[in-house]
């Protein structure tokens, strides 16, 4: 679910038009480094797609309309936890003295990424999936790649599922009463580790997956001792 942070944050300026997913991350300083990656790169790493941003920057001073434009997108990433930007598209109005941009906001791990030969070779990466004993625990959900069913969320457990990888954009989400999200790029070779849990409070029916660093995640995913019951393990087929 989308939310407009122009319509919640009064400081937010109206040149500026966010919009970032409900299950954002904190602020940034105003002094965190942000990468602004030009059109059509591909993110690299542990990357996740937070929201999107449209921006409208005019000339003033030394500083051209689209060089604003930047600034202000720049600007809205910190606020949004964004430390990386993919520019998307861009339009000028030299009758306004105006300049457009739009970019996806994202948030990259910036630790170490070790490359799996074997996974690499057939074109797949391996997404790790668990989930600690925690709210909701009583519940459990089915776990989806765009529309393939990829497995099935229990507390105290976790499950590895190897998928298809070309490095674009993926949809992962759950629905348990609400749908719980995350869109992040997968690159062939990579392993991926998803904490997967329920929200709380007015949250509580929500699912929530959470990209962890690859350290920290293989550390949680060994770890965790999975409750003793029947689980139906299943390997990934994409829809045809």
């Amino acid at each position: 679910m989308l939310i407009c942070l122009g319509l919640l944050l009064a400081a937010c300026s109206p040149r500026v038009l966010p919009s970032i997913i409900s299950q954002a991350y904190p602020a940034l300083p105003e002094t965190a480094e942000v990468t602004v990656l030009p059109e059509k790169s591909r993110p690299e790493g542990n990357v996740v797609y937070i929201g999107k941003v449209s921006a409208t920057g005019k000339a003033a001073d030394n500083r051209s309309a689209e060089e604003d434009a930047r600034e202000l997108i720049v600007s809205q990433a910190r606020r949004a936890g964004s430390n990386m930007v993919l520019l998307t598209g861009g339009q000028a109005d030299a009758r306004k003295g105006r300049h457009t941009l739009t970019a996806q906001l994202l948030r990259k791990d910036n630790g170490p990424k070790a490359i799996d030969s074997t996974l690499l070779k057939e074109g797949q990466a391996m997404l790790h999936f668990y989930r600690p004993a925690g709210p909701g625990f009583m519940g459990r959900y089915n776990i989806h790649l765009f529309s393939g069913l990829l497995c099935k969320a229990y507390s105290r457990w976790k499950q590895s599922i190897p998928v298809p990888a070309t490095g674009d954009a993926v949809r992962i989400w759950a629905k348990s009463g609400e749908v719980g999200e995350l869109t992040m790029f997968l690159e062939p070779g990579v392993h991926y580790y998803i904490r997967c849990g329920m929200g709380v409070g007015d949250q509580s029916h929500t699912p929530t997956l959470q990209l962890v660093d690859p350290v920290t995640g293989a550390a949680a995913y060994e770890k965790l001792v999975e409750k003793d019951r029947h689980v139906q393990r299943r390997r990934y087929s994409p829809p045809r």
